[in-house]
């Protein structure tokens, strides 16, 4: 990764400043990350975690995930 001049200032002031919409957006959708709720369901055999996916080549066809 190159390092930027001002990135030690810019990075911290760019999460400071995003904090609050990133953690509200967090709360609108339960309050954490999704992916992870899937990936232990799918961890622990869970069948019900297992799922189709539209095909985006042809959204009428569906693939077996």
């Amino acid at each position: 990764m190159i390092q930027l001049p001002v990135q030690s200032k810019l990075g911290p002031w760019i999460a400071t400043r995003r904090t609050a919409e990133v953690q509200k957006k967090y709360k609108e959708i339960g309050g954490g990350s999704p992916i992870l709720k899937w990936t232990h369901l799918q961890a622990v055999g869970d069948p019900s975690a297992a799922s189709t996916s539209v095909c985006r080549e042809n959204p009428g066809e569906t693939i077996e995930v």
